[in-house]
């Protein structure tokens, strides 16, 4: 299960099309305020990673990886954003598995996708194992996993 957060409903299906295609299932959220509460709730179920835009109206994805952070420290996070040379980028990448940059080609997160997916299933297997070193995404970044 993936959960996506993005205020744009097109880019919310796209991505939903996609990982569903892929053989993944997702769920959607219009905004970090709204994940948040779902969070909360008894129907909250704990995806493979979170998707999440960083541009929305109301709290922006920095503040939401800061705040699924204090809930859930390993939890795996992905930021997109249509701006590689955001200065936010730098003070969040410790928390991120990945920022990935707008717009990208399909195969991109499904190539993405299908790494966070074996990277939770080696844990699910294996939880005292920190790193999981087949991971090709998280070496550029301070992953937590790897």
């Amino acid at each position: 299960m993936f959960h996506i957060i993005d205020d744009e409903p097109m880019l919310r299906e796209f991505l939903e099309t996609i990982i569903d295609d892929t053989g993944f299932s997702s769920r959607s959220f219009k905004s970090a305020e709204d994940y948040l509460c779902f969070v909360d709730s008894a129907n909250f179920e704990k995806p493979t990673a979170i998707l999440s835009d960083i541009s929305m109206s109301g709290m922006t994805g920095y503040d939401l990886v800061l705040e699924i952070r204090k809930i859930y420290p390993l939890q795996k996070i992905v930021l997109m954003t249509g701006d590689v040379n955001d200065a936010y980028i730098q003070q969040v990448e410790k928390h991120l598995c990945y920022s990935l940059a707008k717009p990208f080609l399909p195969e991109k997160l499904i190539d993405l996708l299908t790494s966070l997916h074996t990277c939770e299933a080696a844990h699910k297997k294996n939880p005292s194992e920190k790193a999981f070193q087949g991971c090709e995404f998280s070496i550029a970044y301070s992953c937590p996993f790897h």
